[in-house]
């Protein structure tokens, strides 16, 4: 459950309350069937599907990990899959896996991934969060006024200090095998026998006890001794809790309300048993019952014994001289157990598994793939470039650029270079790194100078690789330095990578972590804030954007970009007023299979994110313009067809201090590595 998110919530509240509706349904069952052998086992059974109901809600709001036995639609779990498998899948209209019928959990389930992936103002799930969360509250708060009730009441009481009285009470705990460690007060209160507490439980009674005759006074104690023996007080709260959370729903307010019922015809069974019989009980409570004034009860957690309207259904309960046969404990623990398994069925269920996707080898992703890892960011970045380029690799059509890939690789071998397998473009997992730009520009036309580096490179593999081994051939002995357990390896000038020296260290056996030596314990403090990192806030659009093929943000929280680049666009105000008013900038592309490019802009109040827009829309009218057909080259045929399905696509989103763009093109890399012009001019060496 997303408490931020408060339209997914409102979705979340409602799968809840599906799953609480089936125990709590299947716990009134089995409570009415075992109450009509023994109160209490009514009452066990009843408590454990409170329990159950209880767990369920806090399950929902703790992010535990999916055990579904169906994996339920969710935009952000989408599988790209080759065109040519594409209509095979979309073709399947009954295959195994999927279940016939309607299925709530899975519309649910599929209602919620919708509005994940469309943040779209679904105010009817908002307002169903909002009222639910001020009625919980309410709620909460009305039983803490119980418990401030409660401990009221017993300052304003007395200690019973009679003999004979003390005495009584003593016999009757030994008779119901309670220890003799509650403590009796009288209290002004007329009408009013209660017991509450349960490490050290108060029995109340009434100032008129004094005028009981023994024979009531004794049913009354032993009655409420019964409640402290059953420990009905823990139970009583765990009732109010489950009301609490489920105000609304009437299964889970039934439930509580016959256990509580249950509860005293349970304590009027051990009572009667306690005082010589369920006759001499029975006709001492209905005498004192006549007596006594009409009340409600003092707080949700106390309940009077002897008034109320609950009360004429026990006297018929004890009136009825049927004898009932008393249930085993293995029957109670078999219900306990078939409740248990309920509960843990509609807990995991995430809906139906959809039908099995048709997997080529050519399929661009098997899985969700992992974050970008972005711990080994220096702090005072102010940009971020990631790339999975293995999952440019994997997508159909890149057979030619891998050909160029792998003939590097042998020319190198030729040359006695060993590069390992790992170092193989579609070996790379993820590549992230700062960005750092300057710019030289003055304002005049063609005094833009646009110039971009980077002070740290995280690269991580598919395999595992030696780093010290790979780059002793091309660096010789390599210099080492020890930070806790991490070695960190001087590398010098590299070249092909800066004309800075840099260090590098491996924080596990599948990364390699490159950073400039110049900077001041660089390495070691990378290692210690890799954590913080971790956790600094990129804008909302970066969770969006973290499992994308490529990835980039710009943090212009501090107005770094708008002051960087403050001369370069004075020509192109629509652009000054973006960099302007924008907190973060941030843009995924995944191209190709109906992947979206998205484009995701963050504002400081929400009147700025639509001077973002109007401005943003400008642009890209101003960019449609300009994107006409005409004669053109080969290679800029592609690059038009992308731009003109991205304009033609592109839908805007505003939610808040929140602006996002996204647009859909049939273009895939592929196209761009083939068509694009990015192989220009390299040839491939063929084997006959």
């Amino acid at each position: 459950m997303n408490l931020l998110d408060t339209y997914a919530l409102g979705l979340d509240l409602a799968c809840l309350a599906v799953r609480v509706s089936v125990v709590a349904l299947a716990a009134l069952a089995l409570a009415a069937w075992c109450g009509r052998h023994s109160a209490r086992a009514g009452v066990e059974i009843g408590a454990w599907g409170m329990l159950l109901v209880l767990l369920l809600s806090i399950a929902a709001v703790v992010p535990w990990p999916d055990f579904g036995m169906g994996q339920g639609a969710d935009a952000s779990t989408v599988e790209t899959i080759d065109e040519s498998a594409h209509d095979q899948v979309a073709s399947v209209e009954t295959t195994e896996g999927v279940s016939s019928g309607f299925d709530l959990f899975a519309w649910l389930g599929a209602l919620r991934g919708s509005l994940s992936a469309e943040s779209a103002g679904h105010w009817g799930w908002r307002w169903a969060a909002f009222v639910y969360a001020a009625c919980s509250i309410v709620a909460g708060l009305r039983l803490l006024w119980s418990f401030f009730l409660l401990e009221r009441l017993r300052r304003n009481s007395r200690p019973i200090r009679d003999h004979v009285l003390l005495e009584e009470m003593q016999a009757l705990c030994a008779a119901l095998e309670l220890r003799p460690s509650i403590e009796l007060r009288e209290t002004d209160e007329p009408g009013l026998a209660a017991t509450f507490g349960w490490r050290r439980p108060v029995l109340l009674l009434p100032a008129e006890w004094h005028t009981w005759p023994d024979d009531e006074r004794r049913a009354v104690l032993a009655h409420e001794l019964a409640h402290v023996r059953h420990r009905d007080f823990v139970l009583s709260l765990l009732g109010n809790l489950c009301r609490a959370l489920h105000w609304y729903h009437p299964l889970v307010r039934w439930l509580a309300a016959q256990t509580r019922w249950r509860q005293e015809v349970a304590a009027d069974d051990l009572a009667a048993a306690a005082t010589g019989g369920r006759t001499a009980y029975l006709h001492a409570v209905v005498r004192l019952a006549l007596r006594m004034p009409a009340r409600k009860p003092a707080g949700a957690l106390l309940s009077p014994a002897m008034t109320g309207g609950a009360f004429l259904r026990r006297i018929r309960m004890l009136h009825g001289s049927q004898k009932r046969r008393p249930l085993s404990w293995a029957w109670r623990g078999f219900f306990v157990v078939l409740l248990a398994g309920a509960a843990l069925l509609v807990g995991v269920w995430r809906g139906p598994a959809h039908p099995p996707r048709t997997q080529t080898e050519e399929s661009v992703r098997e899985g969700t793939p992992a974050p970008y890892e972005i711990g080994y960011i220096v702090p005072d970045a102010t940009g971020i470039v990631a790339v999975r380029p293995s999952e440019w690799a994997r997508q159909p059509g890149m057979d030619q650029l891998l050909k160029i890939v792998e003939e590097t690789i042998r020319k190198a071998n030729q040359e006695g270079i060993d590069l390992p397998d790992a170092l193989r473009f579609e070996n790379v997992e993820q590549f992230v790194a700062n960005l750092l730009f300057t710019s030289k520009g003055d304002g005049t036309p063609g005094s833009r100078t646009l110039q971009f580096g980077t002070s740290t490179m995280f690269v991580r593999f598919h395999k595992e690789l030696d780093g010290k081994a790979l780059l002793r051939p091309f660096l010789g002995e390599l210099k080492e330095s020890k930070h806790g357990d991490t070695t960190i390896y001087h590398l010098g000038t590299v070249p092909v990578l800066s004309p800075l020296p840099l260090c590098m260290f491996q924080p596990d056996k599948r990364t390699l972590v490159f950073v400039l030596d110049t900077m001041e314990h660089g390495a070691a403090k990378l290692l210690d804030g890799a954590a913080a990192a971790r956790k600094r806030p990129w804008g909302s659009g970066w969770k969006q954007v973290e499992q994308a093929p490529f990835a980039l943000v710009l943090d212009n929280s501090d107005a770094h970009h708008a002051k960087m680049f403050a001369n370069d666009h004075k020509d192109v105000p629509e652009v000054e007023t973006i960099l302007d008013h924008a907190l973060f900038l941030t843009a995924g592309i995944e191209l190709g299979d109906d992947r979206p490019v998205r484009f995701v802009l963050d504002a400081e109040t929400p009147e700025k994110t639509q001077t973002l827009e109007k401005a943003t829309q400008q642009l890209l009218a101003q960019a449609a313009v300009k994107v006409k057909e005409g004669p053109m080259a080969a290679e800029e045929k592609v690059w038009f067809k992308l731009a003109k399905e991205l304009l033609e696509s592109g839908r805007f989103r505003r939610d808040g201090t929140r602006l996002e763009w996204t647009g859909k093109s049939s273009v895939r890399v592929r196209d761009l590595v083939n068509e694009g012009g990015f192989l220009t001019g390299v040839s491939v060496e063929r084997k006959p």
